[in-house]
């Protein structure tokens, strides 16, 4: 598996979401960026952009799942998802996964139990 570069940093921010989105985009001035409209649907919070990179900020429940998709996690991509998935279930992780093909998204925890998200480089 090649990491090819950083994609993002979530951080929860349920019950201080609109309080916790002004302090990123007022205080600090970091803009943001529209979110696909699928996420939007499902997702409240916002995603803050920088020229190399994003912080998502997720404003729901969490579940308490491991991997868990909308906990605090950072995201990856990758050259190949696929080479990637089947290296890190050969190493007896369990994964959570959305989507299929080059749009399939993983997570898996690592041993102290942060969440890791990795994507297919939409670059390569």
């Amino acid at each position: 598996m090649k990491i090819t570069r950083f994609n993002h940093a979530a951080l929860n921010i349920a019950g201080s979401g609109k309080q916790t989105q002004a302090f990123y985009t007022e205080v600090l001035g970091i803009p943001t960026t529209p979110r696909p409209p699928e996420i939007d649907r499902m997702i409240g919070g916002c995603w803050l952009q920088f020229p190399n990179a994003q912080i998502h900020l997720i404003d729901a429940p969490q579940d308490g799942r491991p991997h868990n998709p909308v906990g605090n996690h950072v995201s990856l991509f990758v050259d190949d998802i696929a080479g990637a998935e089947r290296e890190i279930v050969a190493r007896g992780l369990t994964t959570v996964q959305m989507g299929d093909g080059r749009r399939k998204v993983i997570w898996f925890s690592d041993p102290a139990g942060h969440t890791v998200e990795l994507q297919q480089d939409p670059e390569l």
